[in-house]
């Protein structure tokens, strides 16, 4: 098993937030990392104090499995990343 950690807190550097890039990032990752979900756990750390309430929904649609705070809960009906993808592609038109 491999295990990643990813601190976010780059979204906030050097240039004005954008929860559009943000998701296209975490869709594109998952679509990557996806066919390795069984070798591979990934840690993606935000420092939710920054984020709106509708950025967190959207995270939480992508991912199996958050952790905020210290509880731990399972998505049972996460979207498919490339399906997501797809829908975060077509807000932007």
């Amino acid at each position: 098993m491999i295990r990643m950690a990813i601190d976010m807190r780059w979204l906030f550097q050097d240039r004005p937030f954008s929860m559009h890039d943000a998701l296209k990032f975490e869709a594109a990752s998952h679509a990557i990392l996806a066919p390795d979900a069984d070798v591979l756990a990934t840690l993606t750390q935000y420092h939710y104090a920054d984020l709106s309430g509708e950025f967190i929904i959207e995270l939480l649609i992508i991912h199996r499995v958050a952790v905020v705070a210290q509880f731990v809960r399972r998505n049972p009906h996460p979207f498919d990343a490339p399906r997501y993808m797809t829908r975060i592609l077509e807000r932007q038109k």
